[in-house]
Formats: C-alpha cells, structure tokens, sequence
C-alpha cells in the first residue's frame, strides 16, 4: 500500500497480523482491487 494509492494511514490500519499483539505485515491489494481505486479516483471530481 505504499504506492500512494491509498490514505496512508491505511498501511497501518489495514495488516495481517498473526498474533493479537503482533503488528502485522502489510496487506498487498490484488490487481482486481488497485484497478477498481484507481477507477474510483479517476471519477473524483
């Protein structure tokens, strides 16, 4: 989620975590998922 295509506090938020006190690893968004914001960003006025 590091390309900017996000809010960055969505990095932080949005994690895999294993453990309750883990700190997760970061999710990574399927091509399905990055094409659907990015067109929802293009119709932003």
């Amino acid at each position: 989620m590091s390309s900017g295509l996000l809010h960055p506090e969505c990095s932080r938020v949005f994690r895999v975590k294993s453990e309750k006190d883990d700190p997760g690893r970061p999710l990574r968004l399927h091509r399905h998922q990055v094409d659907a914001v990015q067109a929802a960003r293009a119709l932003k006025p």
